[in-house]
């Protein structure tokens, strides 16, 4: 999609217009908790380049005690539409919205040592730093020397939902934010 459709500046009628007509993807009204539209799609197709690349990861990651996969490959969701939208389209492509996602619904970064259950872990890409993937965290155990080791639950790509060891995944665990729902207030 064209980065020309700004969010910011885009109606949601229009945006969700836009979207379906440069992508061919089917969108769906979504907000942020602000109002401000998130850019999305939906898609039923998985191409046989995206078929591969979905048995790689399965073949480099197969399920064990740090891994978990918990249903088959969908392609109507990724990573950030589990996150942020309850499983119910891909949010992007540009992952730069994630940053606005989070600013908008009220979240604050937190340090490893504290995550618990229900925070939110993000991957950043190594070389630029922009969200590459996302997940819950579902618990928190205790690593042999005493520090806090997060299992998430995250989707990889159009593939399955998986309940991992933070850093047994596709994504590189070296450079990770966690963030924490602020408790609610109301905006007048």
């Amino acid at each position: 999609m064209a980065k020309s459709s700004s969010p910011e500046k885009t109606t949601q009628p229009a945006l969700i217009a836009t979207c379906q007509e440069e992508s061919g993807l089917k969108p769906v009204v979504l907000s942020t908790r602000t109002g401000r539209p998130i850019l999305n799609g939906q898609s039923d197709a998985i191409s046989l380049f995206e078929w591969h690349q979905i048995g790689d990861i399965q073949r480099r990651f197969p399920p064990g005690p740090l891994l978990q996969y918990v249903n088959g490959t969908c392609p109507l969701y990724n990573c950030h539409g589990l996150t942020f939208a309850s499983r119910r389209t891909t949010i992007g492509p540009e992952d730069s919205l994630i940053p606005t996602i989070l600013k908008d619904d009220g979240y604050e970064e937190i340090q490893k040592a504290n995550t618990q259950p229900g925070d939110l872990i993000l991957y950043l890409n190594p070389e630029d730093n922009e969200v590459e993937h996302s997940g819950i965290v579902v618990k928190v155990v205790e690593s042999p020397l005493g520090s806090p080791v997060p299992h998430v639950w995250s989707k990889w790509g159009k593939g399955p939902e998986a309940i991992h060891h933070f850093g047994e995944c596709p994504y590189s665990p070296e450079n990770v934010q966690f963030f924490r729902l602020r408790k609610w207030q109301q905006t007048k």
